[in-house]
């Protein structure tokens, strides 16, 4: 498999045909989640799944920040984020 064009195919179609601030998006978005990682209490993680495991990850270590500065009156920065996603990407 050709993974650059892959990604790029996938990441077009994504674009084009999920709006993540439609309700039935989001619902298929995390059906399609779960279907990638299901199973794996009882069968070996896959490395693409360790790939959608670190996206849920920083998603949540993200929102978790966003709570936290917005208790403290801050900002979140693009460095702030980009300090979680490194992070996780080299777990």
């Amino acid at each position: 498999m050709n993974r650059k064009k892959f990604a790029k195919e996938a990441a077009e179609q994504f674009d084009k045909e999920i709006n993540l601030m439609d309700p039935m998006d989001v619902f298929w978005f995390h059906n399609a989640l779960t279907l990638v990682t299901a199973g794996t209490d009882v069968l070996p993680i896959t490395s693409e799944q360790v790939g959608v495991f670190k996206l849920m990850k920083i998603t949540a270590e993200i929102k978790k920040l966003h709570e936290e500065t917005k208790k403290s009156g801050k900002e979140v920065t693009v460095r702030d984020v980009c300090k979680i996603s490194d992070s996780i990407m080299k777990l």
